[in-house]
């Protein structure tokens, strides 16, 4: 699969501009979620050229596979989206699973192990190297903007004298979003969703006060992840990426996870389409060519949600988060410990969030939307189950219900509980989250 050309037409960024603005929308009102895609260095490569493989877990039964495989194809078709990938574990067995297509110009099958831009996802990441800083002493939770910022930016900032960094990880700042704003006049100049961007301009780009005094109340918003990733800088005096890699990706061995924006993507990943006409299909509405955003630019996101990642790395990510491999257990702890987000039944913690599933226990994890793109990463530690779906379209297909309730009538009974009512809340609780935030 290949990306299309990058030299972007302008007019078609234009008739781009009312849809993906609604895309955009699903993507900042999410919590796990920023928005715009990116130009790859190598951008005619394809993602299915890996850097490595990891090691193949054991497989799920082969009928269990062939009914995953087939429920994935048909909820996929029925939904109009373009192409999946979908990541299963469990205690008895795991699935890398895709359908439909990574490139519909020229048409290439989706891979399993295909890369994809996973939005908001990123928070956890960026969540994860600050508590590592913080037990290593370098940071505090309760340390302030002012502490670790200079003038220059904190003057865009109201209390920023009182914004500790535990305001910002889960979401109690009141700092407004900037994504707010660059989506209203990206109606108008839809240039801003292609240049490039620093941290520091997304962070004077909002020009907003607060929405409230920090701690006062929950409300999710980018620009908090944008000002942690600049306090990784100041606090580590190496670069965003630099960091979360020697951190979290190399110790891991996640060699297909990249941060977007900031690293070269040997391979690429795949192409995101919007449905701009709303008519079911992507075709562009003037010229027939696939209306493909992919070049609109990740450092619109950065530490808010400019990442590319695969299932396979994302499994072995959220598995070894919860394993303690990453962070000691009074710090996941304090990852783990959340705020009233005013939603019934959901909560954020630092850079995680989690529903809670009578009779099931928490489910943990994030979500992201990036232009086109969509992710769900979820782990239900009661159960040992991890899913991942990455998406390269909007609107994108809900798939978690018809593949948990495959996974969860299938599976021996000694290994989950059996399949009930509840099967439909156990991932798709984080979605009902996602469809709540999209209608603020």
């Amino acid at each position: 699969m290949q990306h299309q050309n990058t030299s972007t037409n302008m007019n078609t960024v234009y008739r781009t501009t009312a849809l993906l603005s609604a895309a955009i929308a699903l993507g900042i009102n999410i919590p796990g979620t920023a928005y715009a895609a990116t130009l790859t260095a190598d951008i005619n490569a394809s993602p299915s050229t890996l850097i490595a493989e990891r090691p193949t877990p054991p497989p799920l039964p082969p009928k269990l596979v062939q009914k995953l495989q087939k429920t994935l194809d048909s909820t996929l078709s029925d939904s109009g989206s373009v192409g999946a990938v979908v990541g299963i574990a469990t205690p008895v067995g795991s699935w890398f699973g895709a359908s439909g297509q990574s490139n519909l110009n020229p048409k290439t099958e989706v891979s399993p192990r295909d890369r994809f831009p996973i939005g908001s996802i990123t928070k956890t990441f960026v969540a994860t190297t600050i508590l590592q800083l913080v037990e290593e002493e370098v940071l505090s939770l309760d340390d302030t903007l002012n502490q670790w910022l200079p003038p220059d930016i904190t003057q865009h900032i109201e209390y920023s004298d009182k914004i500790t960094l535990r305001h910002l990880l889960n979401h109690t700042s009141g700092i407004y979003s900037y994504t707010e704003k660059l989506q209203t006049e990206g109606e108008k100049n839809p240039s801003l969703f292609i240049r490039d961007w620093t941290p520091k301009e997304l962070v004077a780009y909002s020009g907003e006060p607060n929405i409230f005094a920090p701690g006062e109340k929950w409300s999710y918003s980018n620009t908090n992840y944008i000002l942690l990733g600049m306090i990784v800088e100041a606090a580590s005096g190496s670069s965003l990426e630099s960091e979360i890699r020697a951190r979290i990706l190399d110790p891991l061995g996640l060699e297909n996870t990249f941060f977007g924006g900031e690293e070269e993507i040997p391979g690429g990943y795949a192409s995101g389409y919007l449905d701009l006409n709303e008519d079911g299909d992507f075709e562009d509405i003037v010229d027939g060519i696939p209306e493909d955003v992919t070049p609109f630019n990740l450092t619109q996101a950065w530490a808010a949600g400019a990442m590319v990642s695969n299932t396979q790395d994302l499994t072995r990510f959220i598995q070894a988060l919860f394993a303690g491999e990453l962070l000691a257990p009074d710090t996941f702890a304090q990852m783990r410990t959340v705020t009233d987000t005013g939603m019934e039944g959901f909560s954020y913690g630092l850079g995680i969030f989690s529903r809670d599933i009578p009779g099931i226990g928490k489910v943990w994890g994030h979500n992201g939307g990036v232009a086109a793109f969509s992710s769900n990463l979820l782990y239900a530690p009661d159960l040992g189950i991890t899913y991942v779906d990455l998406q390269n379209s909007q609107p994108a297909s809900n798939l978690a219900p018809t593949l948990t309730d495959v996974l969860l009538t299938s599976v021996p009974s000694e290994s989950v509980p059996e399949s009930t009512s509840l099967v439909g809340l156990l991932f798709v609780g984080m979605g009902l989250l996602a469809q709540r935030t999209r209608q603020r």
